[in-house]
């Protein structure tokens, strides 16, 4: 589990620099706090990522950014960032859509 944590967050940390696990409309946005849920759920999705999975979605981040900037930019996906983040509708909402651009970017 240990070695899994390590791995997710050194992609974050990969993929999208000082901006890991904060909500970004826009590449110009400036920097925002830390999301606890987007934490959980990129922690989540990229901890269950294969070694070779990862080097791929590493390999692609910009299409990766740009698929999860969009995503915030979807009215329902924002908000399952921002209010109830707890009910399921937005748990569900929150690793659904992350697992869906992660799966379309290693696939791409």
């Amino acid at each position: 589990m240990k070695t899994n944590f390590i791995k997710a967050m050194n992609t974050a940390i990969t993929i999208f620099g000082d901006d890991a696990f904060r909500k970004r409309r826009a590449r110009e946005d400036r920097r925002k706090p830390i999301n606890k849920a987007l934490f959980e759920t990129l922690s989540v999705a990229f901890s269950k990522l294969s070694d070779e999975e990862t080097e791929t979605l590493i390999e692609n981040k910009e299409y990766f950014k740009d698929k999860f900037i969009e995503l915030h930019n979807e009215l329902i996906f924002y908000n399952s960032l921002a209010s109830g983040t707890g009910l399921k509708p937005s748990v569900t909402k929150r690793f659904s859509e992350i697992n869906r651009i992660t799966n379309e970017t290693i696939l791409n």
